[in-house]
């Protein structure tokens, strides 16, 4: 995943792909579960927010910060095995 242009408090666009299970409650054999709608439902998830780092199994976002007393609102860390696409967002004047 290319981050070299993105940098701390960069607007970005994440696609990820969250996680899914069945439907059923309790436990459940695997015979009974509908792998191919699983894989039917497993949509990807648009995330848009703030770069603030990243590690090697993370990438961290938040949705709102302040400058003052360096605090984020809605921090989230999205699995990088669960990424499809990060692009950095620019203002188009």
């Amino acid at each position: 995943m290319k981050t070299n242009n993105i940098h701390k408090w960069d607007a970005v666009e994440i696609e990820w792909v969250d996680a899914l299970h069945s439907v059923t409650d309790g436990w459940t054999d695997q015979n009974e579960i509908d792998f191919k709608e699983l894989r039917a439902q497993s949509k990807s998830i648009i995330t848009r927010g703030s770069f603030l780092r990243q590690d090697d199994l993370n990438v961290y976002v938040c949705l709102t910060y302040s400058k003052m007393g360096k605090q984020v609102l809605m921090g989230m860390a999205i699995p990088k095995g669960t990424i499809l696409s990060m692009k950095k967002l620019v203002c188009q004047k």
